[in-house]
């Protein structure tokens, strides 16, 4: 848990470590940005801390630990250590909130860092701290420039129209063994798995049984937040648990099966490519053809369908909710 946390930390920010000690803390692509910008327009960014805890500061937490319990003090460190080292951040940015100059901001507590948009003058108010090491511009890529392979199918309802169809796993379930791994007696069952991706057709009768189903947002306490049916439109959400409140305290409001990190809503955003990725962690052949390398596991539906600080915080949401994989299949 404590490498695959700061493994992120090296893989995010590994580039801003080989930057002379006297580089600006505005990053050249966001002072680019800044200088195109000729009105008061607000600029996505991510302010970067210049302090950070590392593994040493997690050393007295024993390896016969249960794994729940590690995962929830590494957390609950980083958490407190963000909020006391952004505390001043956070208050001028909830000063420029009141003055409508900042709309929100998000803590990426994983890295230290912290994700909004804000007009030039206050990007430059912000280099001023002491505590800031730099600030970056947040990109915005077209998702088609994501796709690791041409998209034909969209969405992934097209991919398999043929109803009780038998047929053999696919060729990548075969050339990875995964077969010889199930007829060992693991299937993933009991593994959460999350995936971000551009978008999910999660109503899929080869997924939605693997689908995640959050407990925490179980409104109507039936023990479930996807009303599942047969056909390939008909499973909807638990319309009992679909209540406007955040029940898990997560900052989520219903978010019933995963986030749309691109919208910021509950409602995940259908798409092909994304579709298939979480078909090739979980498809369980219902339709004909498995295509699933873990059918028994659980999977977190992320969709991301372009920011990089987005990325980060769909990650950061897995980690929180208890996964134990995590899989992104676009590139950048």
């Amino acid at each position: 848990m404590k490498k695959t946390i700061f493994s992120l930390f090296i893989f995010c920010f590994c580039y801003i470590s080989s930057s002379s000690a006297d580089s600006p803390k505005i990053h050249p692509d966001l002072q680019n940005k800044m200088n195109a910008t000729t009105d008061n327009s607000s600029i996505p960014i991510y302010i970067l801390m210049n302090e950070h805890l590392n593994l040493s500061d997690f050393d007295d937490i024993s390896y016969d630990t249960p794994k729940h319990e590690r995962r929830r003090i590494v957390i609950e460190r980083l958490k407190n250590f963000a909020n006391n080292n952004q505390r001043n951040v956070k208050e001028f940015l909830e000063l420029k909130r009141s003055q409508r100059a900042v709309e929100k901001y998000e803590i990426l507590w994983m890295a230290n860092t912290v994700v909004t948009s804000a007009p030039a003058e206050v990007i430059n108010e912000l280099a001023d701290f002491d505590n800031v090491k730099m600030i970056c511009y947040d990109a915005v890529y077209p998702v088609e420039e994501l796709w690791d392979s041409e998209q034909t199918l969209a969405p992934f309802i097209g991919a398999m129209i043929k109803e009780n169809v038998t047929s053999a796993p696919e060729v990548g379930i075969l050339l990875m063994k995964a077969d010889q791994v199930w007829a060992l007696g693991n299937t993933g069952t009991g593994v959460l798995v999350a995936n971000a991706d551009d978008g999910f057709w999660w109503k899929h009768p080869d997924l939605v049984s693997g689908v995640w189903q959050n407990l925490g947002e179980d409104a109507n306490s039936d023990n479930k937040t996807i009303n599942i049916q047969t056909g390939t439109t008909s499973s909807v959400f638990d319309p009992g648990d679909v209540n406007g409140v955040d029940d898990d305290g997560n900052g989520k409001v219903d978010d019933l099966i995963g986030w749309d990190f691109s919208t910021n809503n509950y409602n995940v955003t259908t798409a092909s490519h994304g579709s298939a990725t979480l078909g090739h962690v979980i498809g369980d052949g219902t339709m004909g053809t498995q295509t699933g390398v873990s059918p028994g596991a659980k999977c977190i539906v992320m969709r991301n369908a372009s920011g990089q600080s987005q990325q980060w915080l769909a990650f950061q949401y897995a980690v929180e909710m208890g996964a134990e994989v995590i899989t992104k299949n676009c590139s950048g």
